[in-house]
């Protein structure tokens, strides 16, 4: 008797799920591109971060991320790899970096121009619209490499930063 209220609890469960759909989507709208540096690929792999535009009104957006390889290839994931975009309005920010910021205090040296990695400059912050049910496989975001002079600067800012942490390093004594 026991066995056969289990086996009938279990067939409920099995057709509650079967007759929902079993359906997870989350409403999420699939969104994919490519990253192109002044209409090239990136020379390295890089991450691309979606923000709800609270200006544009964000509707149901929600923080999510992208990773691209030096083909400048990616696809959108809020919650698992490739899941995709809630429909919304978002602000985009992407980064490539030579060599990333780092906790002793580097700002790290971005190939790409600043501007596209600060969330307050509304001038060069890219912005996405995502509609429901419409999926976007063909996105391109260009963004503008940052000028060799920058990327020099950068370069001498994070060694010395860089050099002055493991100094301090070196001079703490271990008991």
């Amino acid at each position: 008797m026991r066995v056969l209220c289990n086996v009938r609890l279990v067939m409920l469960i099995v057709f509650t799920a079967v007759a929902s759909g079993c359906s997870d989507n989350r409403g999420l709208v699939e969104i994919s591109g490519m990253v192109t540096v002044d209409g090239q690929q990136p020379t390295m792999a890089g991450s691309i971060f979606f923000m709800p535009d609270q200006e544009a009104g964000a509707g149901e957006a929600r923080q999510a991320t992208a990773r691209f390889e030096n083909d400048g290839k990616f696809t959108a994931s809020t919650w698992e790899k490739g899941d995709g975009l809630k429909p919304g309005n978002y602000k985009v920010r992407i980064e490539c970096w030579e060599a990333a910021p780092s906790i002793n205090g580097s700002d790290g040296v971005s190939l790409i121009d600043r501007k596209h990695v600060n969330w307050a400059n509304s001038d060069g912050m890219l912005r996405l619209e995502v509609v429901s049910g419409k999926r976007n496989n063909d996105i391109i975001f260009d963004v503008s490499a940052a000028s060799e002079t920058v990327i020099r600067a950068e370069r001498v800012a994070h060694q010395r930063t860089e050099s002055n942490a493991q100094m301090r390093m070196d001079n703490v004594s271990m008991p």
